[in-house]
């Protein structure tokens, strides 16, 4: 790899104890890994890493979800995306707790599409989520804006 990183040599998803995950997102916090990983919309997985990120705990999540990002805000909290299923299917923003394994839905992404991957950023107190979708009979990538609120209160 470049100047700023280097191969591991390793694959982290070899260590996921179950087979064929389908999608995962991983952040690393100084020597802590945490890995949110998904496999066809089943239960997922929440992992965890010191460096130099072999060895790896993993637990289950209590939501079915697929298509997992993650972010971790400078306050130290987590924001994740993903695609929830069930009654309606739908590409939520998320608080995660990645020591309790939980996601809290804060917020809701407008469309009538099912969920979608989406991409996430900061900009001072905001959340910029990037995501696909069909809004008003129409397919496209929309872009939506969130503030960031205190610890554990909703999103908007």
């Amino acid at each position: 790899m470049g100047q700023t990183g280097r191969a591991l040599g390793h694959s982290v998803l070899d260590r996921v104890p179950y087979k064929v995950p389908s999608t995962s997102s991983l952040v690393i916090d100084g020597d802590t890994a945490r890995c949110l990983t998904s496999r066809n919309r089943q239960t997922g997985f929440v992992g965890t890493s010191k460096a130099p990120f072999y060895d790896w705990e993993w637990r289950k999540c209590a939501t079915i979800f697929s298509r997992p990002n993650l972010i971790r805000l400078p306050d130290g909290r987590f924001i994740a995306t993903v695609a929830l299923t069930g009654e309606k299917n739908t590409t939520a923003v998320c608080w995660f707790d990645p020591k309790a394994g939980t996601l809290t839905k804060a917020a809701e992404l407008s469309s009538t599409y099912a969920a979608t991957y989406s991409g996430l950023a900061l900009d001072g107190g905001h959340l910029w989520v990037s995501h696909y979708g069909k809004k008003d009979g129409k397919m496209g990538i929309y872009l939506s804006q969130f503030k960031l609120p205190e610890p554990n209160r909703p999103i908007r």
